[in-house]
């Protein structure tokens, strides 16, 4: 206390002879903010030991014991701030959470109030009653804060529509980056990352090396490919893709195509027939009776587009035929 004492004479007036003397007791200086000290944290989950063993190796100090505690607590910041993330300092209080207001508080202390006095009655005969008052406060507290989340988020969606990037962004942003991970800390991963993504390759141009690699390329034999080799890679391609005049589809031109059936003829129609889709549509005499006279490729579109009648029937017709195709696919597999 003495070592912070201090006086001097003021100018106050005391309607009398004498002069005040102010005298301060104690450093009652104040740190700037709310008065709490900037302490500097680390993430210590994500300390790297094989960093901070290295950031020590070959450190010497010189001078006196106070400059050799200096040099040291330098030293040992640096190995901290390289094999650890710094940890916010926060020199205030957080900050309540959007949904937070005046009745969660309320209900809140109210809860709490009623669980200490659930406590305290433990071997008491009114147990009971506190219990149930505990857990009447406690639900009061639930339903107050659900119903504030359900408004809050729908003010903040009312608001995002006039400020996009108000209150309703900075709370997205702030969930997105707090689930993102750290940079990569050791040594050998961080070599291995660099490597991959810049390999070291010789020091000629970008076009000579891909002119050596094109004359290494055409040099090389190429193997012939069989056609048991392309069967196989269209029995890989999976059947049913888009279906359509292109030909894909059940159509048993196109599963032959691929491997998968023996036969293209339309077992409807005879031999030397080939089922595709062009057969398919122009052969099938309920589409044109339903269309109301003849189909061609040249006056289908403009048939399908005279009534909403010959559209859907089109489109009942595409479907039926489909499913029809699929059904007598499954039974032949089904047979082998």
């Amino acid at each position: 206390m003495a070592a912070g004492a201090n006086w001097q004479i003021t100018d106050v007036y005391t309607a009398s002879d004498h002069v005040a003397i102010l005298t301060t007791i104690g450093d009652h200086s104040r740190p700037a903010g709310n008065g709490v000290p900037h302490m500097q944290a680390y993430r210590v989950e994500q300390f790297n030991s094989q960093l901070f063993t290295a950031a020590f190796q070959s450190v010497a100090t010189e001078g006196s014991a106070e400059d050799r505690a200096r040099q040291i607590t330098c030293i040992l910041a640096n190995a901290c701030d390289s094999t650890m993330p710094r940890r916010k300092t926060y020199r205030r209080h957080h900050e309540p959470t959007f949904w937070w207001n005046e009745r969660i508080a309320n209900a809140r202390h109210a809860c709490l109030h009623a669980r200490r006095r659930y406590q305290r009655a433990r071997g008491r005969p009114d147990i009971a009653a506190r219990q149930d008052e505990y857990r009447a406060a406690r639900r009061t507290l639930k339903r107050e804060i659900r119903s504030s989340k359900r408004e809050c988020f729908l003010q903040l969606c009312d608001s995002a529509e006039h400020d996009p990037w108000g209150k309703a962004y900075k709370i997205v942003v702030k969930a997105v980056y707090a689930g993102r991970q750290h940079a990569p800390t050791n040594a050998s991963e961080l070599k291995h990352i660099v490597e991959t993504l810049f390999p070291v390759t010789s020091s000629q141009q970008p076009s000579q090396v891909l002119a050596s690699r094109r004359r290494a390329t055409l040099s090389s034999p190429i193997e012939a490919v069989t056609v048991d080799e392309i069967l196989a890679v269209a029995r890989s391609i999976k059947p049913h893709k888009a279906p359509g005049p292109d030909g894909h589809g059940c159509f048993r031109s196109y599963l032959k195509r691929f491997g998968h059936d023996d036969s293209d003829e339309c077992p409807s129609c005879g031999r030397g027939i080939i089922e595709d889709a062009q057969h398919v549509v122009f052969q099938r005499q309920w589409l044109e009776e339903a269309l109301g006279g003849p189909i061609t490729e040249v006056n289908l579109v403009s048939r399908i587009l005279e009534s909403v009648q010959n559209w859907e029937a089109t489109s009942s017709y595409a479907a039926m035929v489909l499913t029809e195709l699929r059904r007598a696919e499954r039974s032949r597999r089904s047979e082998e």
